[in-house]
């Protein structure tokens, strides 16, 4: 687990977070999906802001609940991932999210494997 400085406070002291793994910037969209607390599916897009092993941030137009399951596609990438809504804020007009990943990314580079190839690979 590493620490990393994040930002100033107002009193002028370096804020710190513990993280699990190390964050990559990103600037690409995602699509987005869930179902709603009546089972009804929602589908949107968001900005991805970085993706760790462990997670995504996103924002949003709209907020979403924490703990709120949630399917994350990127585009063009084959990368089709689940995880759970751990935090939601306002960021200006946006929602910023960030997402656990039920299924880590394996480390050091290796592509997680699609939702759809994960469901073939179950299959008898």
């Amino acid at each position: 687990m590493t620490t990393t400085p994040v930002e100033m406070t107002h009193s002028g002291n370096m804020s710190t977070e513990t993280r699990k793994a190390e964050r990559f910037p990103l600037g690409s969209d995602v699509r987005i999906s869930w179902s709603d607390a009546n089972g009804s599916r929602h589908y949107g897009r968001a900005q991805a802001v970085n993706l760790s092993e462990s997670g995504f941030a996103v924002l949003a137009g709209e907020p979403l609940p924490q703990a709120m399951e949630v399917y994350l596609e990127l585009p063009g990438s084959g990368l089709v991932t689940a995880g759970r809504v751990r935090n939601c804020r306002r960021s200006g007009n946006s929602w910023r999210i960030g997402v656990e990943l039920a299924d880590p990314f394996p480390e050091h580079g290796s592509t997680a494997p699609r939702s759809a190839d994960r469901r073939r690979a179950a299959r008898p």
